[in-house]
């Protein structure tokens, strides 16, 4: 096979038309297939008449004549999709599949000149690469719109489009239409359901949305829903949509026109970033800062600062709660712990600070956070919130530590009697405290014995199962009291010399159940983030010197240091399990 690069304007010259007939509908041999790779087109020599591409190029088809759209059409079996503001030639359309709410992108294609409306605004919808369960987008930019009124009539002037409009579709809903359109409508739907495109709600608020701006069955389907908004025809389907969207249509269309950012529902700019923040509409900003960044006159540093608050937003959390909880607890860590842990679901919390984490490491990697001097307004937040969401986090570990339990964090924080029910080895600590404290002493060596009062035993392994996934762990029992007044028994779970933490009880299917733990039937329940078990070592890994995060001779910096003090004997010191273990035990 011959291979020759040549520029990108000779690509528009041969993808628009130019030069002859189209090079996927000739039928004849050694056909000459253009391949777009970035911006170099690889042109190929090739036996057949239309050559697969591969996954990450973007196949450029002309469709510039009704007779080319019915050969293409016929011989790939499958519909068309339309862009149609009014209907768009040359434009842009890009296909991303939804990973995880992040775009992925599978293809490229141009919509097809022509001289009808039918003709105009076509595209290859890559149905193929289409599956049932996944979410896509398609997303038109660019191009000339040859009916920008609506009215069915072919515009002796074309309007350049300056700006992009999306479809956001379920692949089974792709394949089962038999009209696709791209339109202000499905504009409307997307932007609406932004703020879920990584969760599972994605497709109950595309129905709930589709009902709210759709207001006849346009498919013929008996109902309304996401098919409604696919088979939308802006040139006879103005009495379709409810009346309170006709003039945001209207105005739409006149803004993405022009190149001008309409969102229905915040602004574009800093002033919308905060009014969404404010409103807790934190899904919406991690979605719309992640996969629309460039709509945002924001720097990278403020793009992933607010992406990083508006998950400590999602944790429940704003810097101010962690200032004030630090300032209440100024000597001491247990305290803050209680403080910041209560009344929240501290695995959720765990997950969306750990993301937060992220955001701002990437902001504040390879600066001095101790000397400000130098350091723009977002680095310098950075390195101040980071701290904060690393001690929350920490604290959030603690409570899981305790197996998630918000009275042994309570009782752990202000102390319980001396040698009542829940001190019986008479130490003045909980005595899950204490357990937890023997469980990290078994981790680090199992040959340690634990403080007195406090014994450890090895109980055998236990493996979990969750969605196919195994997760082997090593199962101690610990017992906690003494002679006189009786012991009480703990289980802890341990893994690679780190103690578990954990969130209730549940069988090995983890399956939660109210049953007290037996070590046979029911465990203390191991907690997961990107299905890995959480443990305590990797919060405290995570937390390691974090007193270097505030700047030198802040107050909060002197609160910190006061915790490090506390647990490691030096403001220089870094919580590891041995000094944590110790902690527990005295706190």
């Amino acid at each position: 096979m011959k291979k020759i690069s040549i520029f990108l304007g000779v690509l528009l010259f041969i993808g628009c038309g130019g030069g002859g007939s189209s090079p996927e509908t000739k039928e004849t041999n050694n056909t000459i297939s253009p391949v777009v790779v970035d911006e170099v087109v690889v042109i190929e020599e090739s036996n057949n008449s239309i050559e697969q591409e591969d996954e990450n190029s973007s196949a450029i088809v002309d469709t510039n004549s009704s007779s080319s759209l019915v050969e293409y059409e016929n011989s790939n079996k499958q519909i068309l999709g339309k862009a149609q503001l009014g209907v768009l030639a040359e434009a842009t359309v890009k296909l991303y599949e939804l990973d995880d709410g992040i775009k992925k992108l599978l293809a490229t294609e141009i919509t097809s000149k022509g001289d009808t409306i039918d003709g105009i605004g076509n595209f290859n919808l890559h149905l193929e690469m289409i599956k049932n369960d996944e979410f896509y987008i398609y997303e038109v930019s660019g191009g000339y719109d040859y009916d920008s009124d609506d009215n069915g009539i072919i515009d002796g002037i074309p309007t350049q489009n300056k700006g992009v409009f999306h479809l956001l579709v379920e692949g089974s809903s792709l394949k089962s239409a038999k009209q696709i359109t791209i339109t202000v409508v499905s504009e409307i739907i997307y932007q609406k359901v932004l703020p879920f495109l990584d969760s599972d709600e994605i497709k109950s608020k595309m129905l709930l949305y589709s009902k709210e701006v759709i207001k006849k069955d346009i498919d013929g389907s008996g109902f309304i829903d996401i098919n409604d908004v696919l088979y939308y025809d802006p040139i006879n389907g103005k009495g379709y949509v409810h009346d309170s969207y006709r003039d945001i249509i209207l105005q739409m269309i006149i803004n993405i026109l022009n190149g001008r950012n309409f969102d229905i529902n915040y602004p574009t700019d800093e002033e919308g970033v905060q009014q969404a923040l404010d409103s807790g509409d934190y899904n919406y900003i991690i979605n719309q800062l992640l996969n629309n960044a460039d709509a945002y006159n924001m720097s990278t540093d403020e793009i992933n600062m607010n992406i990083a608050g508006a998950y400590i937003g999602k944790a429940d959390y704003t810097a101010y709660d962690m200032v004030s909880a630090i300032a209440n607890d100024s000597s001491s860590l247990n305290g803050f712990i209680y403080d910041i842990t209560k009344n929240n679901n501290a695995v959720d919390t765990l997950k969306n600070l750990d993301e937060a984490d992220i955001y701002y490491s990437s902001i504040v990697d390879g600066l001095d956070c101790s000397d400000t001097t130098g350091l723009s307004d977002e680095q310098k937040g950075s390195c101040f919130n980071l701290g904060l969401v690393r001690l929350t986090s920490l604290s959030n570990s603690v409570k899981l530590l305790f197996g998630g339990d918000e009275n042994v964090v309570e009782q752990w924080a202000l102390g319980v009697d001396i040698n009542s029910s829940d001190d019986l080895n008479g130490n003045s600590v909980v005595d899950s405290s204490d357990a937890s404290a023997c469980a990290i002493v078994y981790a680090s060596n199992p040959n340690d014995n634990c403080r007195d009062g406090t014994i450890h035993t090895y109980r055998g392994g236990v493996t979990f199962n969750n969605s196919e996934t195994e997760y082997s762990t090593t199962l101690i029992e610990v017992d906690v009291g003494s002679s006189e007044h009786g012991y009480s028994t703990f289980y802890k779970l341990i893994k690679d010399g780190s103690v578990i933490l954990t969130d209730g009880s549940c069988d090995k299917n983890f399956n939660l159940t109210t049953e007290i733990e037996d070590g046979i039937n029911y465990f203390p329940c191991p907690t997961l983030n990107n299905q890995e078990m959480m443990n305590i070592q990797s919060s405290l890994s995570s937390s390691a010197n974090i007193q270097y995060l505030f700047p030198l001779g802040s107050t909060t910096r002197t609160t910190i240091n006061n915790y490090i003090l506390n647990i490691t004997g030096s403001v220089d010191g870094s919580i590891e399990q041995n000094n944590l273990s110790s902690y527990l035990q005295r706190h």
